[in-house]
């Protein structure tokens, strides 16, 4: 079979939320399954995964909705690569709402003041967190996942390392 994308939505809320409190209450299921497929094409731009690919899920009878499969066959995403897939997801969603929080805000109306602080420690320590775990899976499963494939998050030595190979600059993501 496949793996239905809609099944790691449980997986990626445990991800993003603290016990007993909702991180991002107002998520739909239809935006939880896009961070879940951005998720999985992320790892595959890192380079692994290669074996594995996202589809609608029209060629299924059953389940529908959107699935995640072998590229050589309709086989599952084991379940470590489901939770590299969620621990992606989970990463941006975190780092997006760290991005959105009103660091401060101050009213004043004459006599009234409004004054509102958002911490943004919480999500940092778990934003670390799951930058930290995404880095030692990666650690760990180099030979299996990324093979053969040289990830540069620096702008000038990626375009140095295009021009020393002869690559087109539109070929470096």
């Amino acid at each position: 079979m496949a793996t239905l994308v809609s099944d790691l939505r449980a997986q990626l809320k445990r991800e993003v939320n603290i016990p007993g409190f909702e991180q991002l209450p107002d998520v739909t299921s239809a935006e939880l399954d896009g961070y879940i497929k951005d998720g999985f094409w992320e790892a595959r731009l890192l380079g692994m995964l290669d074996g594995y690919t996202q589809t609608d899920g029209s060629e299924f009878a059953t389940p529908t909705g959107a699935v995640i499969k072998k590229t050589s066959d309709s086989g599952d995403l084991e379940e470590y690569l489901q939770q590299l897939v969620v621990m992606i997801a989970g990463f941006k969603m975190i780092r997006l709402k760290i991005l959105n929080l009103a660091i401060n805000i101050r009213g004043v109306a004459g006599p009234v003041e409004f004054e509102q602080q958002a911490s943004a420690t919480t999500l940092r320590a778990i934003l670390q967190s799951m930058s930290d775990r995404l880095e030692q899976i990666k650690q760990v499963y180099s030979d299996d996942l990324s093979q053969g494939v040289s990830v540069y998050f620096d702008s000038v030595l990626q375009r140095e390392s295009s021009e020393l190979q002869g690559l087109l600059i539109t070929t470096v993501l």
